[in-house]
């Protein structure tokens, strides 16, 4: 794999997710199946509209913040559940004189929806991957993905059965990768119990997470209305040919991974944001300029970069949320994705509207719009993630004080006290729940009780007074052992 420095699970998730999203790109949601497969006419509507709505359906319950049964085999079970309905959907296609527009439907709504707990799992393996290094793990997922998106491509143009058949088999590929990878119901929740204490205040998380959400969805709206409102404007100076079709996917997961590389380094997120933005108005700035050149294709290459790079901050602002307002990060990415879903299924509306005479003249006009509104979603992401940093940060401080006494672990139940001697071993919570053969729940349960016994709120604090009274029965007993002599 790329980065070596990430655990081999990490690894097997990123590669099932790339390669779902491969064929996501090639089949479902760029038209791929639409021209393999005979089309209702009285549907009216394409397969990547169904496929976008029934992603939302599929993210949506996922989204609730109730727990689900069995979420770790249902991603895993996911790219089957995939293949098998795409192959009944071609199979039936290929055996009715005419498709029944009822079957196309449902099919088309239900490959979208089992996307979704695969994505939302890969979405939760984010939090557990080392700080400085989630935008280098997401950015690598995308290019993995833009990669094979290119050889699916390439292939369906040159000899689609063949096209399906490899597709088949990286389906396949990417069940066992899941597999082997030990999806366990404790990787649906954050990494580190403290991350949840250290959280602001029930009303405060509540308006943070409210403005949060409220920011992310403003800056798809800019996002997706620059790329609607310019699209005709592009490609009025830029050329369809081979070369474009397979060097622009490539170029997004290659500014992707850049862009992540910078995210980790700088530990700016909002950074890839604004060089996306940067580089999606350069190229519809440029374009009127260049007309007079049938086949400019560094406008649509820019364009690609800027969607990479744009796509990388929405997949790791998601995973923020969830680390800084303290909330499982399986729900808070379905629920993202839910939304860049349905901004992105409303664009088929939109495009329709844009390509009108009428709406013409007022591309400029929305066009700046959408440029402020997004640099202002990011700017406001960026003061609300400092705050919430600060506030988390000022708990952490309050901690370190002076700590009046310790506390003795004989105090805690025999399965509490095999808790606090995995954590005292540094072991993270999935390790812990795995050893002791419990659930997430369960062992958040657990640490809640212990906190309360000891009246911390956070690990280190705990491992601190644990410590100090160690030091003092040591104290006392060298003590003891002096008045003996």
């Amino acid at each position: 794999m790329f980065h070596r420095g990430l655990s081999k699970r990490h690894q097997h998730l990123m590669l099932a997710t790339a390669i779902i999203a491969a064929w996501m790109w090639s089949l479902p949601l760029f038209g791929g199946l639409q021209t393999l497969l005979p089309h209702p006419e009285e549907l009216g509507i394409s397969f990547s509209f169904l496929f976008l709505i029934g992603s939302i359906c599929g993210y949506l319950p996922l989204a609730t913040g109730r727990p689900l049964e069995n979420r770790s085999q249902l991603a895993a079970a996911a790219p089957l559940i995939s293949l098998a309905l795409m192959i009944i959907l071609m199979v039936s296609g290929a055996w009715l004189t005419r498709p029944a527009p009822h079957l196309y439907l449902t099919l088309a709504l239900a490959m979208g929806a089992s996307t979704a707990p695969l994505f939302s799992a890969w979405g939760a393996s984010i939090s557990w991957v080392p700080e400085g290094q989630k935008g280098r793990y997401v950015g690598e997922m995308l290019l993995a993905a833009s990669a094979t998106h290119v050889i699916v491509l390439s292939l369906l143009r040159l000899h689609p059965p063949g096209a399906l058949v490899f597709l088949s088999l990286l389906v396949g590929v990417s069940a066992y990768l899941l597999r082997i990878a030990g999806l366990t119901e404790a990787d649906f929740a954050l990494p580190e119990a403290e991350n949840v204490e250290a959280a602001p205040q029930p009303e405060e998380q509540r308006r943070g997470t409210a403005m949060y959400w409220l920011l992310f969805f403003f800056l798809l709206i800019s996002y997706y209305s620059l790329s609607w409102t310019g699209h005709d404007v592009i490609l009025s100076v830029a050329g369809e040919g081979p070369l474009i079709a397979l060097a622009g996917p490539v170029l997004y997961g290659v500014a992707a991974l850049l862009a992540g590389m910078l995210v980790d380094r700088t530990a700016e997120l909002e950074a890839g944001a604004m060089i996306g933005l940067a580089l999606m108005i350069s190229s519809y700035i440029v374009a009127p300029v260049v007309t007079t050149i049938p086949t400019w294709t560094p406008l649509s290459l820019a364009l690609e970069a800027s969607y990479g790079v744009l796509d990388l901050f929405v997949f790791v602002c998601i995973a923020a949320a969830a680390r800084m307002l303290g909330r499982s990060p399986y729900h808070y990415y379905a629920l993202g994705l839910a939304l860049n879903a349905g901004v992105v299924a409303s664009g088929y509306a939109w495009l329709d509207q844009a390509g009108s005479a009428d709406f013409g003249a007022s591309h400029s006009l929305v066009m700046s719009a959408a440029l402020i509104m997004g640099t202002f979603s990011v700017i406001a992401l960026r003061g609300l993630r400092r705050q919430l940093q600060g506030q988390a940060k000022a708990g952490e401080e309050g901690e370190t004080d002076p700590i009046d006494d310790g506390f003795s672990t004989e105090e805690l139940t025999p399965r509490q006290k095999e808790v606090v001697a995995l954590m005292m071993e540094g072991h993270d919570n999935a390790t812990i729940a795995q050893k002791l053969h419990i659930t997430a729940n369960t062992l958040k349960t657990h640490i809640r009780n212990i906190y309360a016994k000891a009246q911390v709120n956070s690990r280190a604090h705990l491992i601190l007074k644990i410590n100090r009274w160690s030091e003092e029965q040591a104290r006392e007993e060298v003590e003891r052992r002096m008045r003996q002599q």
